[in-house]
């Protein structure tokens, strides 16, 4: 089956399935925090918790393979190859964003007081700087991969509103930690794959990075949805999905 850019409907159904598996996504993330924890879960008790401090090493290999199965069921990578870049793409985002925003949050840049909404400066530069190169980098992957041509005036602006709306993302989903997060944690706790308590849950930055993956997954997914080619794009496209053919831009 392949999405009708024509058909509202039809249309409509598809980016609220690509926030579905965004949602979907995010939890698998979160519930590999065991897989890098122990009690007794805080630094400051003496535990181990390198998920609290930089999150999930497995999150781009997550996010790439789900909406990898996605997009495949839509008919829109059509090719391993496309498919294998978008995975690729994916760990690479999540690798080079998670140490850039690391870097740069402890490093003499980190002047910004978002306290308002519940983010310290040190956080919320990482978040900005972090999530504006994550998605960059899966913007320009998309976009060669899979995007139909378009000028270049569009390729930029394009790539600024999306690496911005990464940034936004980050910071709203780190600052949902008291609300989402808390909720993401009771459920995982639930099902015994987090032990923690709710106060080691907040003060080790579990429920931040619950809420962090789970809105920052599920909007980039929509936000990649609006990348693919539509039906008549796509048949016009080479099937090697070559990037080199989608360097021919309209001037």
């Amino acid at each position: 089956m392949r999405v009708d850019p024509k058909n509202r409907l039809g249309r409509a159904a598809y980016l609220l399935g690509l926030l579905l598996v965004g949602l979907a996504s995010g939890f698998l993330t979160c519930c590999t925090a065991r897989l890098y924890t122990k009690p007794p879960y805080t630094t400051d008790s003496g535990g181990f918790s390198t998920f609290g401090l930089t999150g999930s090493p497995l999150a781009g290999v997550i996010f790439g393979l789900v909406l990898s199965v996605y997009f495949q069921v839509y008919k829109s990578l059509r090719t391993i190859k496309r498919v294998l870049g978008l995975v690729g793409a994916s760990i690479l985002a999540d690798f080079t964003a998670g140490y850039a925003g690391y870097a740069v949050g402890l490093s003499r840049f980190s002047v910004l007081n978002l306290k308002v909404i519940g983010v310290s400066d040190m956080y919320a530069t990482a978040l900005i700087v972090g999530g504006f190169v994550g998605a960059a980098i899966l913007f320009l992957a998309l976009w060669f991969l899979l995007a139909a041509n378009q000028s270049w005036s569009f390729f930029s602006l394009k790539l600024i509103i999306y690496s911005l709306t990464g940034s936004f993302l980050a910071v709203l989903g780190w600052a949902l930690a008291p609300s989402l997060g808390a909720v993401l944690w009771h459920t995982l706790n639930f099902f015994h794959l987090d032990e923690s308590t709710a106060k080691e849950a907040q003060e080790s930055n579990y429920a931040a990075f619950y809420s962090l993956y789970a809105v920052w997954q599920s909007g980039m997914a929509v936000l990649l949805g609006g990348l693919l080619p539509t039906r008549r794009e796509a048949a016009c496209s080479p099937e090697d999905g070559s990037p080199l053919m989608f360097l021919r831009l309209r001037p």
